[in-house]
């Protein structure tokens, strides 16, 4: 199998999962919506115990807590810089005197996109390899001159303090369906009756072009 086909492959897959989603999503929408239309008490007492928050900024605390490792880098700074001398070495031996661009391009058959992609990635992968090699000799010779520019890049972002919006509950939507749930059950039946036709039409377009 070539590229090409993988390619194919993995999208008529990722699209398949897509549609399920999208469409078990639309029937459940469908049920909830009839559901508050037709006994909205009954609803609201059987989900009286689903509404519930959950935080994900105690799960992604661990992640939070720094932890360094430069002490160790300088002190083996010989044995990193020779694992990174040989690292670049390698890339440099591949990408700059082996690589063979035309049997590449012949064995993985991509399209117009895919070479420009294919040579874009060459082209970061040379420059990474000389990059690698003169941090290697830096690491390898003079492992100080690294110190301050590393100091000042090696700076600690929080995702937890990004995310803090996010963690904050905005009961809203759910107040307006209490105060009027026939009117978003309707709201919620029309909608998901729009999305399942027109899943339904992508689906006899799909079959059609098999």
């Amino acid at each position: 199998m070539n590229a090409h086909l993988l390619v194919e492959a993995i999208a008529e897959a990722s699209l398949g999962t897509l549609f399920t989603a999208l469409l078990l999503g639309a029937l459940f929408a469908l049920v909830t919506g009839l559901w508050l239309l037709c006994a909205p008490a009954n609803f609201f007492r059987f989900t009286a115990g689903w509404n519930r928050w959950f935080s994900l900024r105690p799960w992604l605390r661990f992640l939070e807590v720094p932890r360094y490792w430069e002490s160790v880098f300088y002190r083996n700074h010989r044995l990193s810089g020779t694992l990174l001398l040989l690292a670049a070495g390698g890339v440099f031996v591949y990408f700059w005197i082996l690589y063979d661009r035309a049997r590449v391009l012949q064995q993985l058959d991509l399209t117009s996109g895919g070479v420009w992609a294919l040579d874009g990635a060459v082209f970061l992968l040379r420059g990474a390899s000389l990059l690698i090699a003169a941090v290697g000799l830096l690491v390898l010779l003079r492992p100080s001159l690294l110190k301050t520019p590393e100091s000042r890049a090696n700076r600690w972002v929080s995702t937890r303090r990004w995310l803090r919006p996010l963690e904050i509950s905005r009961p809203v939507t759910d107040r307006l369906a209490q105060r009027r749930p026939r009117l978003a059950g309707f709201i919620i039946t029309v909608l998901s009756l729009y999305a399942l036709v027109g899943l339904g039409l992508m689906a006899l377009r799909w079959l059609g072009k098999t």
